[in-house]
């Protein structure tokens, strides 16, 4: 009787692993995803994403970079447009940076997120104010008082790898998913509403949208930048969470369904919890 039950449970909570979104997988040795040309090109604009840390980064730095558009010059006066899932293993915080070419470096930096746990991060710049979003709320604020171009001179357009002065400081240990640019600064009830939503790619003020489905970085809004994926980057099924309490067939609690649910439904049935 119990082989019975156990093979009909498992089938019903296999079914929507099946059906799984895909993912980014970056493995923090020299992965990462080159963009053709310049997204932003404004000084209203935000950054959204899905990752998920899994160690330190690569590179000299360690850096656990989500996206950057930027001027291979370091220093004040040249275009950058940076935000990092983590700094360092020294100065774990989400950092999120700005520069214009007639400007110096403004930063945000809000507390790092745990390790191997999905979160959602959105960064805007919009009417002179930058703000960071994690899972939704508000964590971080500040004025911004730059003009200029944060695209002049660019060299670098990447997803999960800073590269700068000749040297890269970082390269991304974990997943990215649904990542965004909007030309303008997402509000918070914007955020929260669509957050856990894949989006059509014709929304209003969408400039790049990379969900990483059919295995590949193509630009799904359409706008020409489709990535190209460098080193052993892959993309692989995995759900998101889902903005509910406990997703169906998430037996564990952890925001995604996988191979762990099985195991806990086995023990469950055999009377091993």
């Amino acid at each position: 009787m119990k082989k019975c039950k156990l093979s009909i449970l498992l089938l019903v909570l296999v079914v929507p692993l099946l059906s799984q979104n895909r993912v980014l997988i970056l493995d923090g040795d020299g992965d990462y995803i080159s963009l053709p040309n310049a997204i932003i090109d404004g000084s209203n604009f935000s950054i959204e994403a899905w990752y998920r840390v899994e160690g330190v980064g690569g590179g000299t730095e360690g850096q656990n970079l989500i996206f950057s558009q930027r001027s291979q010059n370091i220093g004040c006066y040249n275009s950058a447009i940076i935000l990092l899932a983590k700094v360092r293993e020294s100065f774990p915080y989400a950092y999120f940076s700005v520069r214009t070419d007639q400007s110096c470096s403004q930063a945000l930096m809000t507390d790092p997120a745990d390790l191997n746990e999905w979160h959602h991060i959105v960064a805007t710049l919009s009417y002179g104010i930058q703000k960071i979003f994690i899972d939704g709320n508000l964590v971080a604020a500040t004025l911004n008082s730059q003009e200029g171009s944060y695209a002049t001179n660019l060299t670098t357009i990447e997803i999960g790898r800073h590269f700068q002065d000749n040297i890269t400081y970082g390269y991304f240990n974990g997943a990215i998913d649904e990542l965004r640019v909007w030309d303008y600064g997402l509000s918070e009830d914007e955020i929260k509403s669509r957050m856990f939503n894949p989006l059509t790619g014709n929304e209003v003020g969408l400039l790049a949208y990379w969900n990483f489905e059919g295995g590949s970085a193509v630009d799904v809004s359409q706008h020409g930048h489709d990535g190209q994926l460098i080193g052993d980057a892959t993309t692989i099924e995995e759900a998101l969470p889902s903005g509910e309490l406990y997703q169906w067939g998430d037996l564990n609690h952890d925001g995604q369904i996988s191979v762990s649910d099985v195991i806990v439904l086995i023990n469950h049935i055999l009377g091993l919890d």
